[in-house]
């Protein structure tokens, strides 16, 4: 590890930044100050409450896998609802860190990746909501810290359990995470360090596979015990079918999703304001003699900027993960095809917990991009974070919202 970061150390200030980020996080619940919002985690707190009395998982909320669920559910019924999400986005912070300072040996580079992520007003929200990418991101943390470990440790059957451990966890919570774990399954079958032939690369890789398997498997025991494997099947295709029709994407919308990571703005177009006027008889609703439909406006588009989408500086990581393939160093083509594997999930839209995969591993790109000036790059780093919340802010006061919507004539 780095010299002058003894391990103890970085506990310690794990420990401490824990303590101060679940106070945090209460204040700005507390006093409405989260800058994004999202109403889905009420679906999910009810369906952790079904899961722990018993339901299956086929039965509420299907659409999603139920391990993240499950955790809710007993933070919800253990009377820590919000602490949890706020401990876990710690957890994924204090994992990313870790790696960072594998790779770097930098503690500028540590501290630059903790200070920025732990302020970014995405993941600040994402500390505040009970959504299933909460949960994701702290396995896939782990799951990246355990690979980068295996990297510099070398390869062990110990090793390669636990990182199929961590894969299947995060399967378990949500099926998005597919993106960047197939970017670290790709970049160990194409590390020839790892071992000289291919066989063997493929053998390490069914190793994982395998523990994953049984951990996703087990989050759906109770699928299992009520109605057998036909049961677990039958739940897939309902699932396969369901996010099929509800999240399929179309350019438009994978655009936008581009957009929100790169610029922080949107742009879409109103229809147009419709009133129907339904005459009745005797002012009652049965008995419709004739419906009447006025349309006004003219369908116009409009830009909406979106500060809180992230540290403003990330929009620099695909040119510098795009530099990666030059650097003969297989950590920083690791973080780079992590990267860009993460940004698949802009693919379906720019909701923005959509963002925290593309968020996470931006920072870890920005963190691990050698430079000579050091302290300047941290500088920058923790700015764009900064800079962030202040536009948030600023915008806040004048909108309302936190959000600037510019109509096009």
């Amino acid at each position: 590890m780095a010299p002058g970061v003894p391990w103890r150390r970085r506990l310690l200030t794990y420990m401490a930044i824990t303590v101060a980020y679940v106070c945090v996080i209460t204040m700005l619940r507390l006093y409405n100050l989260v800058p994004l919002h999202s109403g889905d985690e009420k679906y999910y707190i009810e369906a952790g409450l079904r899961y722990i009395s018993g339901a299956t998982p086929i039965s509420i909320n299907m659409e999603h896998p139920p391990l993240a669920k499950y955790i809710i559910g007993i933070c919800t019924g253990t009377g820590i609802t919000y602490v949890c999400p706020s401990l876990s986005i710690a957890g994924t912070v204090a994992a990313i860190a870790e790696v960072i300072l594998l790779i770097t040996g930098s503690v500028y580079a540590w501290l630059s990746v903790l200070l920025a992520v732990i302020a970014d007003p995405l993941f600040v929200s994402l500390a505040s909501h009970n959504l299933l990418d909460t949960y994701m991101l702290l396995f896939e943390a782990l799951a990246i810290l355990v690979y980068a470990r295996l990297l510099r440790l070398g390869v062990t059957k110990r090793r390669l359990v636990l990182l199929g451990v961590c894969m299947g966890a995060a399967l378990a919570s949500k099926m998005a995470s597919l993106y960047l774990l197939a970017g670290i399954v790709a970049h160990m079958v194409l590390s020839r360090s790892l071992a000289g032939d291919v066989r063997t690369r493929a053998r390490f890789v069914g190793i994982i596979v395998l523990a994953a398997t049984l951990v996703y498997t087990s989050a759906y025991l109770v699928d299992i015990l009520r109605g057998g494997l036909g049961l677990l099947v039958k739940h897939h295709i309902e699932m396969v079918e369901y996010m099929g029709d509800r999240h399929s994407y179309t350019m438009f919308v994978a655009v936008n999703g581009m957009l929100s990571y790169m610029f922080h703005i949107e742009i879409w177009r109103y229809i147009g304001n419709i009133t129907i006027y339904i005459t009745t008889l005797d002012n009652t609703t049965t008995g419709i003699s004739s419906v009447e439909y006025h349309f006004y406006d003219k369908p116009h588009p409009f830009v909406k900027l979106r500060p809180a989408l992230g540290n403003l500086v990330l929009p620099l990581t695909l040119v510098l993960a795009a530099a990666a393939p030059m650097i003969s160093d297989r950590y920083r083509r690791l973080v780079s095809l992590l990267h860009y594997a993460s940004m698949l999930m802009l693919l379906h839209g720019p909701i923005w917990w959509y963002l925290a995969q593309p968020v996470m591993t931006g920072h870890m790109v920005l963190a691990v991009y050698p430079s000579e000036r050091r302290k300047l790059k941290l500088m920058v780093h923790v700015a764009g974070s900064i800079a962030a919340w202040m536009l948030y802010l600023v915008l806040r006061n004048y909108t309302g919202t936190g959000d600037l919507t510019l109509t096009i004539a």
